[in-house]
């Protein structure tokens, strides 16, 4: 007999996981020749960028695309995180190039996509939100990469990147500095861009998370509700962007996020748009093409 407690396979291959309480994380591995990702159930799973000698630029170590009603200031995240929360609906289906969450919480319906560039370095993030809730809402989308361009976090010590707002980029860039590419370190620019005008962003973690809280209780959204526009110089760096979105009942509001890096500050705003602009499909049809068709038959 088939175990269908945790999801099902499709007729096209690919498996939809319907609960986000897995035993462990199930991850759909998205990659091209330069980028490595991991994008489990939930969006748990770190991404990184791969040189010639195999060495790698933490890019990615922490996903979250968090949801508010500016109203209440309600606020859950639109791929199953902190499990606490009810949803109303959850699936989430991977496929070679492509994972698909899709959940229903508090009367709005949202999608997540990610997939990476065929050929650039970085993740793509699409993001879908539908009022299913008979009311107008007022909502707010923050997309949130947390990444060790900077180092990682540790105990009485201090980190030495800086990250603000680039106006120019649409989004939040990092800079830190790393042996890749080349032996010796260079300065490298991880981004984070968004193809709508943003009405917020944070790069400084503890503006955001806050200094005593963590990712199932960020304290900008306990507190206000919104990001708290902070740049950074010398504490742990993250990246947020938010974007607003006021939906009469039935309406839908889309965002696409990309997270890259480049070692020239002055490429950030030509490979956002570059990767800003591939469609999902493009992303499916590389793995697809990739994988050369192979396919097991196993009744496990």
């Amino acid at each position: 007999m088939k175990d269908t407690r945790f999801g099902h396979f499709n007729a096209d291959g690919s498996f939809t996981v319907t609960t986000p309480r897995t035993p462990r994380n199930w991850y759909n591995y998205l990659f091209n020749d330069g980028y490595v990702t991991c994008f489990s159930q939930t969006a748990f799973g770190e991404g990184f960028a791969q040189d010639d000698l195999g060495r790698r630029l933490p890019i990615v170590t922490e996903r979250h695309l968090f949801v508010v009603d500016a109203e209440t200031g309600r606020w859950w995240t639109a791929h199953g995180l902190p499990l606490s929360r009810r949803y109303e609906g959850f699936a989430c289906t991977h496929r070679p190039g492509l994972t698909v969450i899709e959940s229903t919480f508090d009367g709005i319906a949202m999608r997540l996509s990610a997939y990476v560039h065929p050929e650039l370095c970085g993740e793509v993030w699409d993001v879908s939100l539908e009022n299913r809730s008979g009311r107008p809402r007022r909502l707010r989308a923050i997309a949130y990469d947390g990444t060790n361009v900077d180092g990682p976090y540790n105990i009485q010590s201090y980190n030495t990147g800086s990250a603000g707002w680039d106006a120019a980029l649409n989004g939040v860039v990092a800079t830190g500095a790393a042996s890749f590419g080349a032996p010796e370190q260079r300065e490298a620019y991880v981004f984070l861009a968004g193809d709508t005008p943003c009405t917020g962003f944070d790069t400084r973690k503890n503006a955001f998370i806050g200094v005593y809280g963590d990712f199932s209780e960020p304290e900008a959204l306990q507190e206000g509700g919104r990001c708290r526009d902070s740049d950074c110089c010398g504490e742990k760096i993250c990246l947020a962007l938010q974007n607003d979105a006021d939906l009469a009942p039935g309406a839908r509001a889309s965002f696409r996020y990309a997270v890259s890096f480049v070692q020239d500050r002055a490429e950030a705003p030509a490979r956002a748009a570059a990767l800003l602009a591939v469609a999902p499909e493009a992303a499916a049809a590389r793995a697809a093409a990739d994988l050369g068709g192979a396919a097991i038959r196993t009744p496990n």
